[in-house]
């Protein structure tokens, strides 16, 4: 049964936190508090802080360099899925979940915006009715993030072909996505003692593959920005040189 080991590890008073979580991670199937009386999952726990350092090098970065609020409120939201998976991870709660999985959308729904404004479109307000979803249930949530991110992809499509911005960022940010997926795919189809699932601890690769990504598409999201200005700039130059000559 998927939550045996859990609760026994409850019911024999081993653990400091009681499970409220409406999903359970294979760590926590097999080695729930093995390293801490404090902390579920120990190995998800750590690789969580990865997401963090990412989530601040980012927003440092944008503030340095006065990128507007709507860039900086990514990196913002991404420090905070870290605290969030972080708490989730060691106390198998509700809250730890909700964090994470609110400010996941929170960041995708910001990484459409900013490349919209990029793009100079308007955003409906009532997509940030989908940050809530998770408080529904956990499913709604898994389909709000397919959701957010199809539409981020066709954005970013629309930029490139319009601006013909360099690549290398955003493919860099896509192979490491479908890296951090190939983990958590089998994570969460087989999770035995003794698998390479298990041995290899694929969420927590998950989670350190995922950060990755999201800094490489952070950097593709500030390169369009840069670009763009830098084209809009040049334009109005041109009708302003244009303006004064005739």
């Amino acid at each position: 049964m998927l939550y045996s080991t859990v609760r026994e590890i409850q019911q024999m008073n081993i653990s400091y936190w009681t499970k409220t979580s409406s999903t359970l991670w294979c760590e926590a199937e097999l080695h729930a508090y093995e390293d801490s009386y404090y902390i579920a999952e120990s190995f998800n726990t750590l690789s969580s802080i990865m997401i963090i350092l990412i989530g601040m090098y980012d927003l440092i970065y944008t503030k340095r360099n006065n990128y507007p609020y709507t860039i900086q409120r990514i990196s913002a939201c991404i420090w905070m899925v870290g605290i969030g998976s972080t708490i989730f991870h060691a106390t198998q709660g509700i809250i730890g979940q909700w964090i994470d999985e609110i400010f996941m959308l929170a960041a995708a729904v910001s990484y459409f915006i900013a490349l919209r404004e990029t793009n100079s479109s308007k955003v409906s307000i009532m997509l940030w009715l989908l940050i809530i979803t998770p408080l529904i249930t956990h499913y709604f949530f898994i389909f709000s993030f397919i959701f957010l991110v199809v539409v981020i992809i066709s954005e970013a499509n629309k930029i490139v072909n319009t601006y013909k911005i360099n690549t290398v960022n955003l493919y860099t940010g896509i192979i490491l996505s479908a890296i951090a997926i190939f983990f958590w795919i089998p994570e969460r189809m087989s999770c035995k003692s003794g698998s390479l699932s298990d041995v290899c601890r694929f969420h927590a690769l998950w989670h350190i593959f995922s950060a990755l990504s999201t800094h490489y598409f952070h950097l593709f999201i500030c390169e369009c920005y840069a670009d763009v200005k830098n084209i809009s700039d040049q334009e109005y130059t041109i009708v302003e040189v244009n303006h004064y000559y005739y």
